[in-house]
């Protein structure tokens, strides 16, 4: 999981392979199945930046969020900072995608 998610990060970043955000997604997607915990953060990274998929603070809010309950606490300090950023209704719907997510074992997490 872990090598999976740092592979995605260095097509995130053009370390060693060609810049490729779709495909730093897919292997994202791979290490969040290995319940990787940085991967759901990575994944947070993603959206919050608009690497690949539409920025959404909203989603990268439920990543981040699945990535602390995952243990990943290093991801505390983003999830305050989406925290002050999202109104409470926004707050709200991330929180029930991150349910939905955990509860179809990561396989609905769009």
């Amino acid at each position: 999981g872990l090598a999976v998610s740092n592979l995605a990060m260095m097509y995130v970043d053009g370390k060693g392979v060609r810049k490729n955000h779709k495909k730093a997604r897919e292997l994202l997607l791979k290490a969040v199945q290995l319940r990787e915990m940085n991967a759901f953060a990575n994944m947070g990274y993603l959206y919050r930046n608009g690497f690949g998929v539409k920025a959404s603070y909203v989603t990268s809010y439920m990543w981040y969020i699945l990535s602390v309950k995952a243990g990943y606490t290093e991801a505390a300090e983003t999830v305050a900072w989406l925290e002050r950023r999202l109104s409470k209704n926004n707050l709200k719907r991330a929180r029930t995608m991150a349910e939905r997510c955990l509860k179809s074992s990561y396989n609905n997490c769009n």
